[in-house]
């Protein structure tokens, strides 16, 4: 009997250090969370708003071990295809090892679920409902999630916006969940906000970012593309470069010192993109039946399209093209950070070109781009099929009121609340421009 109890008071006491370990507020700062796909998310007064088919959005703050617990508050809004999808608070690992406390609709039963990926790939659960097996939540509805880790345990929780337990799910997959941990969201074809994010971990986040591993080694070598110029050969240096012809015209020059016109297309990949009406990727099905899911197979028989076709560079592209063929990298660095919110835009970019004006006197923006510029193509920067970037793509320089007399940013910027940054740098451009005579400004 005492050889029963004593491992069974072990676990209680586990499990109530686990549940009972103080929480502290998490930053909800756009610039102290990494965003998968800036498009579909936008941070809107204090809450993390998703607005299609989302991804996940991680704190930047380093992964702690276990035991470890963290909140967040989170309103469904709409689902936005028939299948099934959700929208869960992550405890998340490296090397795609993850927790989730979800609100799951599957289109006929709207459920909350307690779920765990191993490398990517789910793990078979026995998952227990302690508490609230009748609960089914609505949509519009705050509920509080908590997910609490020990020792490869996990407990989930939902409560509504006063504290009232709603459910409350527990399942133990042993040394396969005991990994150290951060918070994140994620959510999939699925309207909906995230707010007051709280862990009983905080303090330390990312260090400065630094250039990553190389992907370009010794292993791989650069071999000129077939359709280079024979008119005109410059020096190698190794990389590409831009180099006047005694023509009088600019060529490209490649990094064994051919002259060449880069002829390529953009957004080489392999999921292609999804029909958010759909709710799934139809370029992705059919590549996934024709090359049997194997993405190599598909970049091989791609790479022999584009040769026969006369292309020479890769634009944008997935990563297995990066060593056969020139590319480059667009960073939409002011896109980006204008998807975030009001704070971090001077016109907001709605996920299409065009759109898009960064607040570039956001205390944070040159943070930003660093960042922005070293996560992106700091891997690739000693490639030497590496053609360059691009920073952005067509930013709206003339405003969203797009005025004749070309007024639009003064008056985005105008508009902002008292105290915005980009409000505040104009006053002080004015106030310098005209002296800190007010009758000189009317005039």
């Amino acid at each position: 009997m005492k050889k029963t109890i004593f491992p069974l008071l072990l676990l209680l006491s586990s499990l109530l250090c686990a549940d009972s370990i103080k929480l502290h507020d998490l930053s909800m700062d756009a610039l102290d969370w990494d965003v998968d796909s800036v498009v579909y998310w936008r941070w809107m007064g204090n809450a993390l708003h998703n607005l299609a088919s989302g991804g996940y959005v991680s704190s930047r703050t380093v992964e702690e071990p276990q035991p470890f617990r963290a909140q967040i508050t989170l309103t469904p809004r709409e689902k936005l295809n028939r299948g099934s999808s959700g929208a869960s608070l992550v405890l998340r690992g490296s090397g795609g090892n993850a927790w989730f406390a979800t609100l799951a609709d599957d289109g006929k039963e709207r459920t909350f679920l307690l779920s765990l990926r191993s490398g990517n790939r789910p793990v078979r659960l026995n998952a227990v409902t302690e508490t609230g097996k009748e609960f089914r939540w609505n949509y519009k509805t705050p509920y509080v999630l908590t997910l609490s880790v020990n020792r490869g345990r996990a407990v989930g929780s939902v409560a509504d916006k006063n504290g009232t337990l709603l459910c409350r799910v527990s399942a133990d997959a042993g040394s396969a969940g005991a990994f150290p941990v951060r918070v994140a969201v994620h959510a999939g074809t699925f309207r909906c906000a995230f707010s007051a994010p709280k862990a009983s971990h905080v303090g330390a986040g990312k260090a400065e970012a630094q250039i990553p591993p190389q992907t370009f080694t010794s292993a791989h070598r650069y071999t000129s593309p077939d359709n280079v110029s024979r008119e005109f050969s410059g020096k190698g240096t190794g990389f590409f470069r831009i180099e006047k012809a005694p023509s009088g015209k600019f060529w490209f020059i490649d990094p064994l010192g051919k002259a060449m016109f880069l002829c390529g297309v953009d957004n080489l990949t392999y999921a292609g993109r999804p029909c958010e009406a759909l709710g799934y990727s139809p370029y992705l099905r059919n590549v996934q039946r024709i090359f049997g899911g194997s993405r190599e197979r598909w970049g091989e028989h791609t790479l022999g399209l584009l040769s026969d076709w006369g292309f020479n560079y890769a634009g944008t592209c997935e990563r297995i093209f990066r060593t056969k063929l020139p590319f480059s990298f667009n960073l939409m660095i002011g896109s980006a950070f204008a998807a975030f919110g009001d704070e971090y835009d001077l016109t907001p970019y709605r996920g299409r070109v065009g759109t898009a004006m960064p607040n570039p006197f956001h205390p944070r923006f040159g943070e930003w781009s660093r960042r922005r510029f070293l996560e992106q193509i700091g891997s690739e920067i000693r490639n030497p099929y590496f053609v360059g970037y691009f920073c952005d793509n067509e930013l709206q320089w003339l405003g969203s009121s797009r005025n004749p007399d070309g007024s639009g940013l003064f008056d985005n910027a105008m508009g902002k609340r008292s105290g915005h940054s980009a409000k505040n740098a104009l006053v002080k451009f004015l106030a310098n421009h005209y002296q800190n005579r007010i009758d000189a400004f009317n005039s």
